[in-house]
């Protein structure tokens, strides 16, 4: 459908939009047999209403912005030139891939990241399709304020691959490391530097003060009294 112009009690869309699909039993398995092809032009969307095609997204009350082309099913889809906006300071904009929704932990993402401008209050009130329906921020985390990244990311939420650089509040960090979390610690390997960045707040360990570094690093441990380098 070209031109496509609709609008619900929450959300307002301008896109063009085509639904590929073999049957029509395939909707009754939305999010994994109907593929969607869209040019979104403009949208102002609360995304609880794709939860009236994908009940698991029901949840997801979270009102956004965003345009761009998209390309498959929920499940496995490809986003280009895709701007999204959300809460008072997120804004993002790159190419996204995404196979695994709506199980947010074990989806496997792929972003190239332009440009992406979030803080604490905005994440942690975005809204998710797990039980508890919103991510618990590490205190490190919400230590670096707003904050803005550009780079690559590949991997699940866990486990992953980042080529990025990052500024916050407590400074800049550049890097290419790979992550990985489980219930116990956070191990990483790869290559950081910092500049004039404030480790000592970041760890909740005054002592450590601000610090430039350019180092290979392999170690574990994100907390003062945990970390192993």
């Amino acid at each position: 459908v070209d031109q496509l112009f609709f609008r619900t009690n929450n959300s307002t869309v301008d896109i063009d939009l085509a639904f590929n699909y073999d049957h029509y039993r395939d909707f009754l398995d939305f999010i994994n047999k109907v593929e969607m092809v869209a040019d979104i032009k403009s949208a102002r969307l609360d995304m609880k209403d794709i939860g009236y095609f994908a009940e698991a997204l029901m949840k997801m009350d979270n009102r956004v912005k965003a345009t761009g082309q998209f390309r498959g099913v929920v499940s496995d889809f490809t986003a280009s030139e895709f701007k999204f906006s959300y809460g008072k300071a997120t804004k993002f904009y790159g190419d996204v891939k995404m196979v695994g929704l709506p199980d947010v932990r074990s989806t496997h993402s792929e972003f190239k990241i332009n440009y992406l401008y979030s803080n604490k209050k905005d994440l942690s009130t975005f809204a998710i399709p797990t039980e508890d329906r919103f991510i618990d921020l590490p205190k490190e985390l919400i230590s670096l304020g707003d904050f803005k990244l550009e780079g690559n990311f590949a991997g699940v939420y866990n486990d992953f691959n980042s080529e990025a650089q990052l500024s916050t509040d407590l400074g800049n960090v550049n890097g290419n490391l790979t992550v990985r979390a489980d219930t116990v610690t956070v191990s990483y390997d790869g290559y950081l530097a910092t500049d004039m960045f404030d480790l000592g707040t970041f760890l909740n360990f005054d002592e450590l003060g601000t610090i430039n570094l350019d180092a290979e690093i392999n170690g574990r441990g994100i907390a003062a009294e945990d970390i192993d380098i």
